[in-house]
């Protein structure tokens, strides 16, 4: 018994048409060409989505082709392409830049790198990646559509430890990295692989010294690289006919008597320097710091140093008083100290003298009159104002008068102090 296609009512024999719906009855040809174009649709469709699923992995695995990912990396790297470089390395395109800066690379030491790099890729390619540490490596990262593995090329980061006996600022390929302690070692980083620049800056009570290191990791093979500065600089050495003279730099007095300056240094060998020894109103010659490590004399006029001796006693006398608090000022407290008496020493060690010192950063001395003179021993009156920081920002201004008494031990020294605190205030 057959049934109407359409309304699947039951179909009176003979008759071409449906009795209830009116639908043409369809023969057993037609119900036969039907099925098979169903057929050829659906074998159709299985073909379709075979191609699909095979172009879809061939285009996944080449994606993520190493092989392919290290050839990007060199084009990139041989064309200059920081853009492209700081994409692949996940750096600042400012980093690639510099690595890629022939002024400061010579790109020379990239021919090394990339066949390593090219080697590593092919081995992973060929399912037998290898994990030696180079500066740059092929890396697997994880698995994109849980079939293949994505790969990444990192840069193998370079430190760079820093040290220098004295104070200093350091910066590396021309960027400010911080400063450094006197005989203080510390590390910067991480940086991409390469040569760099490592600058020391030392800002001396005479002069600003710089210095420069170049150091590269392809030629150590070290992750952290090594840059020790040695900032003692350009010294003279200096002499003259009177010791207890000062001596000033480019006309200014540099707080230092010629048997405390010698060597004197840093100091610029360029011209720019000038010397001179001065002891009241009698001055030496003026000499132009030309050399490192040469001999230079100060010497005074022999007979104007003859007149007037007692003058120039008292003079010597004088520059020892104001000496002392200028050094103090400047923060040379070995200096001043060594200008107290041996006696005076004994009792009151440096320790103990300089720790209350520190907050000082001036002494003006307002009045003073030499009131006693001998072969051995000097009086001095004197009054002074010391200026001292506070932890709230505002300085403490203190008034003190009395009077020094002064040994001559090879030079005046200070011996014994009459000294009391007349006012104070804050500025």
């Amino acid at each position: 018994m057959n049934n109407c296609h359409q309304c699947h009512a039951e179909l009176e024999k003979g008759k071409p048409f449906c009795t209830n719906c009116g639908a043409e009855v369809q023969g057993k040809k037609q119900r036969s060409n039907k099925k098979k174009r169903a057929a050829w649709l659906l074998g159709g469709s299985g073909i379709l989505l075979l191609i699909v699923l095979a172009g879809g992995y061939w285009y996944g695995k080449e994606r993520n082709n190493p092989v392919k990912l290290a050839k990007q990396f060199e084009q990139a790297v041989s064309s200059k392409d920081s853009e492209d470089v700081a994409s692949i390395l996940k750096v600042t395109e400012k980093q690639a830049k510099w690595m890629l800066n022939e002024e400061t690379q010579g790109l020379d030491f990239m021919k090394e790198e990339m066949d390593q790099l090219m080697q590593q890729a092919d081995d992973a390619d060929a399912g037998n990646p290898s994990y030696q540490e180079q500066a740059f490596s092929i890396k697997a990262s994880g698995k994109e559509w849980f079939l293949f593995d994505t790969y990444t090329i990192k840069a193998e980061p370079v430190y760079i430890r820093v040290s220098a006996n004295k104070d200093i600022q350091v910066a590396i390929n021309g960027e400010k990295q911080g400063t450094l302690k006197e005989e203080e070692e510390k590390t910067f980083g991480p940086f991409l692989p390469g040569s760099h620049t490592i600058q020391a800056i030392y800002k001396g009570a005479y002069a600003e010294l710089k210095e420069e290191q170049k150091l590269n990791s392809f030629e150590a093979k070290e992750e952290t690289l090594s840059a020790e500065f040695d900032m003692t600089g350009n010294q003279v050495y200096l002499s003259s006919n009177n010791e207890d003279a000062e001596l000033y730099l480019n006309g200014k007095n540099t707080g230092l008597k010629i048997s405390q300056a010698s060597p004197f240094g840093p100091v610029a060998v360029d011209g720019s320097a000038k010397l001179q020894a001065v002891s009241g109103s009698q001055k030496s010659n003026i000499e132009t710091v030309t050399a490192a490590e040469e001999d230079i004399e100060l010497l005074f006029d022999e007979d104007k140093m003859a007149v007037g001796s007692a003058d120039a006693e008292k003079m010597v006398i004088r520059n020892t008083v104001e000496n002392h608090y200028s050094l103090i000022s400047k923060g040379h407290y070995q200096a001043a100290y060594d200008l107290l008496s041996s006696a005076r020493q004994t009792k009151n060690k440096f320790a103990n003298w300089s720790a209350g010192l520190k907050n000082n950063f001036k002494n003006e001395i307002t009045y003073m009159e030499i009131t006693e003179v001998s072969p051995e021993k000097a009086v001095v009156s004197f009054t002074l104002d010391s200026y001292d920081t506070q932890e709230d920002g505002f300085t403490k201004v203190q008034t003190w008068g009395g009077k020094w008494h002064l040994l001559f031990e090879g030079g005046w020294k200070l011996d014994n102090p009459e000294i009391k605190k007349l006012g104070s205030r804050i500025e």
